[in-house]
């Protein structure tokens, strides 16, 4: 009878344990850098302007930079958007929109000692207010750069070079961001 009796109160034990808390990863259509299976987002803050200036200073030299660099096995990439002054390019104004589309939108190394230019890398970039939003959807480029599952990226924004021609980039700011992953 007594073993009867300890069964039955190991049995009730067991049945009203609660199962464990599940604490569920909040994504938000505002989360900085997001992949999944089908897509890498990342919004990125630009200042507030009315109006942007830009093809001013040298020819050939970057103006304005805004993108995220990853780190990937064999060197560190950098996607986004890279404006540059054009050859023989007047100077132009217009909003931010104007200026990204100016622009050369793509994936480079993120310096000359991060290994060859990956060819056939596919990023697009939009304005949305004062966000800049870069989205990779193409099946190589995500595994090209997102495959080892790196924790966080480096969002960059430079504005580039004054108008002298041995001048460097007058500002820069860089942000490290943890990637949020969904899948």
């Amino acid at each position: 009878m007594n073993i009867s009796l300890i069964l039955l109160v190991l049995s009730a034990s067991v049945v009203a344990a609660p199962p464990p808390p599940v604490t569920p990863v909040k994504v938000q259509a505002s989360t900085p850098a997001l992949v999944s299976s089908k897509e890498a987002l990342f919004r990125i803050p630009i200042p507030k302007r009315e109006t942007w200036v830009w093809n001013l200073g040298s020819p050939g030299r970057q103006e304005y930079g805004w993108g995220v660099q990853v780190d990937v096995p064999g060197g560190a990439r950098w996607l986004g958007v890279q404006v540059w002054h054009d050859q023989g390019g007047a100077p132009s104004k217009g909003p931010l929109a104007a200026l990204v589309a100016s622009g050369d939108v793509g994936v480079w190394p993120a310096s000359e000692v991060d290994g060859p230019l990956l060819k056939g890398m596919l990023v697009t970039a939009e304005v949305q207010g004062t966000v800049l939003v870069l989205r990779v959807t193409d099946p190589g480029t995500l595994k090209a750069l997102f495959s080892s599952r790196p924790a966080t990226v480096r969002f960059v924004s430079h504005r580039g070079h004054g108008p002298l021609p041995d001048q460097h980039f007058t500002s820069e700011r860089s942000q490290i961001i943890g990637l949020v992953y969904r899948d």
